[in-house]
């Protein structure tokens, strides 16, 4: 949850938004890929006020606005002048901005412990401004991301430019090229069990004075994956936003992944 004003910007953030996608991937040969991500997006009540509460409590993280609100609301809302310019009271849901995506795998020399990858993505506007499922325009991305790996340790990062369209979602303010990196390690317990960290953080999407909308964004990502019955993993992990109110207060993030 965020609640914030500054000058003639007011913003409510309040609920908590589903994410579900079918990731889909086709290795051409060894060095080309191509892949197509199908979402579905909710916004609905924060039944899960309780649990956050008491996640912030227990690692002693910061709250920001949260103890300042009742719980199990839903409003989205960013006022200019005293004037709703956005305003999501509702639960919804539906489909979301589908994206394909293609990679190269880059040459990295002889060693097998090292890889990179140059990646391409366009996002087509499939979803709902209006429910916030989408943002009513097409994004152009590009970004190349690489890894090595030394014994059981596996250090990987990278990062990459969005072009962005206006959209439907206060378009007047929307910025036109938005910068995006990672920096991550993971390390494999066991062959059945890998655990992660990763940093995530990006340039502004939006021009305002206020932190939610105006100002970059780092998050740290914590969790493991779990490989199981031949070609099946499944990753967890929990995103923190370390930089408050720019980004949400917490975010479960549960990913079952196979081969063919």
């Amino acid at each position: 949850m965020s609640f914030s004003t500054a000058g003639n910007e007011e913003i409510v953030l309040d609920g908590e938004t589903y994410r579900t996608t079918g990731v889909f991937r086709y290795g051409l040969n060894n060095s080309f890929e191509i892949g197509l991500d199908i979402p579905y997006v909710s916004h609905t009540t924060a039944t899960f006020d309780g649990f956050i509460d008491n996640w912030h409590h227990f690692f002693n993280l910061p709250e920001g606005q949260r103890p300042n609100r009742a719980n199990k609301l839903l409003e989205y809302r960013y006022r200019v002048n005293g004037l709703d310019r956005f305003l999501l009271n509702n639960s919804t849901s539906g489909l979301g901005d589908i994206m394909f995506s293609a990679g190269y795998q880059l040459p990295t020399g002889s060693s097998p412990d090292r890889a990179a990858a140059l990646r391409t993505y366009l996002k087509l506007p499939t979803g709902d401004a209006e429910k916030l499922s989408g943002s009513g325009a097409a994004d152009l991305g590009i970004s190349i991301f690489g890894q090595e790996s030394s014994n059981a340790l596996n250090i990987f990062g990278g990062g990459g430019l969005l072009l962005t369209g206006k959209g439907r979602v206060l378009a007047d303010r929307r910025q036109p090229l938005v910068g995006f990196a990672s920096l991550g390690a993971g390390w494999a317990i066991w062959e059945w069990l890998d655990l992660k960290i990763q940093f995530d953080g990006h340039t502004p999407f939006y021009e305002s004075d206020l932190d939610e909308l105006g100002k970059g964004s780092i998050q740290l990502n914590m969790g493991g994956a779990l490989h199981f019955y031949k070609n099946w993993t499944l990753t967890i992990n929990v995103a923190e936003d370390i930089m408050v109110n720019t980004a949400p207060d917490v975010v479960f993030y549960l990913e079952l992944q196979t081969t063919f």
